[in-house]
């Protein structure tokens, strides 16, 4: 009779769990309001199981709370479990009697093993809501709540054990098997649900986001479905379409024949196998404009392999014809520049071993450039490997052939290729991977035209040279002459006018010399000449250049050799007279000699301190001969310009372009 009482209050616990599935229908168990609900539901699911209970005294009652608030805790988590403890737990306190301490320690115990299952189950790949799984808790939590019998007052322990623990034991476990099921079997169906929402979902989003155009329809041909692209090329809107015939919303016709064309439908239904449109089909919009199409309809099967439907997925092939016309335009450009450049052209394939590493190429096309500038026929070189056209053990330039390939930057020598003993200017690019293009000249006249100008040019210098050299030697024969009269002579003014003319002659020994040294015949360093200049001035003169104190500034500029000529020779007539003039009686005093480049050209400065030219009169009116020579420098020779001052001293400024002037 015990047992029969127990099953009842159970059955009833079971057939109330089921309310909780309306409740999980509009509150989702992982949200807190789901959680809460729930926890409410359980705890007065098990209070009215206490209203029915197994009753062996007053106040000492067995139900099937503890079914109730460990599965509670475990589908819906400690916050549910806890909520549904309260309500049960205030209910048993008011009950009272002596088996108070027992009930209360029963629905503890409950929700915590509930709760640890929760965790378990929550954070362990390896568990799951198996039959198995649930029988462990129900044991777990039914043997914890025989033992605690042993909280009873008054020796009513065993007596209780013996009463109700058969069917504890057994009835309590399966009842926690049954009920959680019941549980499990709802999870499962939401979840079950809601990935199928989830795949409906996922695919009507893939057919709406694909680039090609989809329709569905029934097995009768009604359309069921219209992406957004089937939309745009049709016309049609997905409410306009849905319920109609395919051929009102899919009309195609024969782009050539302007005929009507049967819809691939109607096919993929009478024969059940996939077909696809015929070239040069037409989509007729609800609008009437005409798309070239390309499509194709597959049958929707059920799993019994019965058609219940047919797919349609079409694209618009307006863009890929314009791509294929224009491609068209393009090739035909291309073959007509190939075969009209003036230069030679060949395309080639690289040839790779097993490694990858570049052993030869394949001559895809070559123009009629190649042929006439190689001397090998096209016929005789298409197809064929380089090595076998140009009979070489390698193929020529095959390591810059193979890099260009590999790295697709474009690349331009010239060479020699000894086999045909011309040279050639090449420029190398990658047209496509793996293929490599040549585009070549013959430059061999012009590369003999070169070197016969380069050994022109240098037996020029080699001449050059030698007359800078004997007109150097015949100036030094000069200069010892003069010496040697200077040597002999003992009249002072035949010893100064030969000393004059030695530094006149010097300064153009002097740059004939340098030009001989150097490997520019045209040009001078005015730094290093005039400085030699100088020195000669100097030495020419000991005596007075002891009371002479020289500061020397000379840009280090390269100038024509006319130029310097002419500079070298206005220094050494103003530094001359400066020696003969300035510094009367045995006088000391200060020489400033600068010379800078400009923007307008080179500027010379050569300031003294020394008495200057007198009042009232013009270099013109006392110029000697030294003085003439720098005026028709100046102003005949060079196209320069001159200006001077004198006050404590005399200051001459002369600009020099930097470019003679043309005789």
């Amino acid at each position: 009779m015990l047992f029969l009482e127990l099953v009842y209050n159970l059955s009833l616990l079971v057939a109330l769990s089921v309310l909780s599935a309306f409740l999980e229908e509009r509150f989702d168990r992982t949200t807190k309001t789901g959680q809460i609900l729930q926890g409410i539901l359980f705890g007065t699911i098990a209070v009215v199981g206490m209203l029915y209970p197994l009753k062996i005294e007053e106040g000492l009652i067995f139900d099937g709370r503890t079914v109730v608030l460990s599965l509670c805790s475990l589908f819906f988590g400690p916050v549910a479990g806890g909520l549904a403890a309260l309500i049960p737990a205030g209910y048993r306190i008011g009950l009272g009697g002596p088996g108070l301490a027992m009930g209360i320690a029963t629905i503890l115990t409950a929700v915590l093993l509930g709760t640890l299952f929760y965790y378990w189950y929550t954070s362990s790949e390896g568990f799951h809501f198996s039959k198995r799984n649930l029988l462990t808790l129900g044991v777990l939590v039914h043997g914890t709540m025989l033992l605690q019998t042993f909280l009873l007052p008054g020796g009513r322990a065993l007596s209780t054990l013996l009463a109700i623990g058969p069917t504890v034991a057994i009835a309590y476990p399966i009842a926690t098997v049954l009920i959680g099921k019941i549980l499990l079997d709802q999870i499962e169906r939401k979840m079950y649900l809601q990935d199928l929402q989830d795949a409906v979902e996922r695919y009507r989003t893939t057919l709406e986001s694909i680039g090609d155009g989809v329709i569905t329809t029934d097995s009768l041909g009604i359309v069921e479905f219209l992406n957004p692209v089937a939309e745009k090329l049709t016309g049609f809107s997905s409410s306009e379409a849905l319920g109609k015939p395919l051929d009102q919303v899919f009309r195609i016709i024969n782009e050539e024949s302007q005929k009507k064309v049967e819809s691939p439908v109607a096919r993929v239904l009478r024969e059940g196998v996939v077909v696809g449109l015929a070239n040069h089909t037409l989509l007729i919009s609800k609008e009437g404009k005409e798309v070239p199409i390309a499509d194709s309809g597959a049958p929707i099967r059920t799993p019994t392999g019965v058609i219940r439907g047919v797919v349609l997925v079409f694209r618009d092939q307006s863009q890929e014809r314009e791509f294929l016309r224009q491609l068209t335009e393009s090739e035909g450009k291309y073959r007509s520049l190939f075969f009209s450049t003036n230069d030679g052209i060949a395309l080639h394939e690289l040839i790779t071993d097993a490694s990858g590493n570049p052993v030869d190429y394949l001559l895809l096309d070559v123009n009629p450039l190649f042929e006439q500038i190689t001397g090998l026929k096209r016929e005789q070189v298409i197809g064929k490997r380089a090595t076998m056209v140009y009979q070489q053990a390698q193929a020529p330039y095959l390591e810059i052939y193979a890099k260009v390939t590999q790295t697709g930057e474009i690349h331009t020598f010239e060479t020699f290729y000894p086999p045909m003993q011309k040279y050639f200017h090449i420029t190398v690019f990658s047209p496509a991977p793996g293929q490599f293009a040549t585009v070549f000249q013959d430059i061999t006249e012009r590369k003999l035209t070169s070197e016969r100008i380069l050994r022109e040019l240098e037996e020029k210098k080699v001449l050059l040279r030698e007359i800078h050299h004997r007109v150097k030697n015949n100036l030094q024969v000069i200069l010892s002459f003069i010496r040697l009269r200077i040597a002999k002579t003992h009249q002072s003014t035949i010893k100064k006018e030969l000393t004059e003319l030695e530094n006149r002659i010097h300064a153009m020994a002097r740059a004939q010399e340098l030009l001989y040294e150097s490997r520019d015949f045209l040009h001078l360093s005015l730094k290093e000449y005039l400085t030699d200049i100088l020195n000669q001035l100097l030495y020419s003169d000991p005596d007075t250049a002891r009371r002479i104190k020289f500061t020397i500034q000379i840009d280090d500029v390269q100038v024509h050799i006319d130029t310097a000529l002419a500079i070298g020779h206005i220094l050494t007539e103003l530094v001359s007279n400066i020696f003969q003039h300035a510094f009367p009686e045995n006088r000391t005093g200060e020489v400033h000699i600068r010379l800078t480049s400009t923007q307008d050209g080179i500027l010379l400065e050569v300031e003294d301190t020394g008495v200057g030219i007198p009042s009232g009169t013009t270099l013109e009116d006392i110029a000697g001969t030294g003085l003439e020579i720098v005026l028709g420098y100046v102003n005949r020779e060079t196209g320069g310009k001159i200006t001077y001052e004198s006050s404590q001293g005399l200051r001459v400024r002369i600009l020099i372009p930097s470019t003679p002037p043309q005789s």
